[in-house]
């Protein structure tokens, strides 16, 4: 009788745990493609991948409950992310780089770069100058607005012990030839 009781329960309990794995297939299958987003991902699967994994991903979001702390957290990361955008979007209303500074850049480095491929290389330097511009020219903005805001002014308003106004954002590229220089000094 015991043996029969063990076996059923058994039973019962492999029949609950198939259950819970169809229900957790439904809801995996919930979650699918629409024909713009298949048109939009083209003939790329991982393209395809990642807008499922989001759709996956925000669907577990619905549920959370945040606390004010974390509700702050996200304000502030979503301002830094417009900011960010906005700067950006400001940046590239004046920056260019035109294949014939690539080149040059290329030329002048051709040491360095003669074990790459022209053809992948040339992208890449052209993406990379276009990076750096984009910095320079975000760091351009903000500057022009330390001056336009009187920025520094207003900051000794609040902290009168600052001596020297607020150094200007300085761009990576100054920081390099700093570093270049204390380098060649110490050897």
């Amino acid at each position: 009788m015991k043996k029969q009781l063990i076996i059923l329960s058994t039973f019962a309990l492999l029949l609950g745990g198939c259950g819970n794995e169809e229900s957790k297939a439904s809801k995996v299958a919930a979650i699918k493609l629409t024909e713009q987003e298949i048109k939009d991902a083209g003939n790329n699967s991982n393209i395809g991948a990642q807008i499922l994994v989001k759709k996956a991903v925000l669907k577990e979001m619905n549920g959370v409950k945040y606390t004010e702390d974390e509700k702050k957290e996200l304000e502030e990361l979503k301002k830094n992310v417009e900011i960010e955008y906005f700067l950006n979007k400001k940046a590239m209303e004046t920056t260019n780089v035109d294949d014939m500074e690539v080149l040059q850049v290329y030329q002048n480095n051709i040491d360095k770069l003669k074990e790459a491929d022209i053809v992948t290389i040339l992208p890449q330097l052209k993406e990379q100058m276009l990076l750096q511009r984009r910095e320079e020219e975000k760091v351009k903005y903000m500057n022009s607005l330390v001056e336009k805001y009187d920025l520094n002014s207003e900051l000794k308003k609040y902290f009168p012990e600052i001596e020297k106004p607020v150094e200007k954002v300085k761009a990576v590229e100054d920081k390099k030839e700093i570093k270049k220089e204390t380098s060649k000094k110490t050897k």
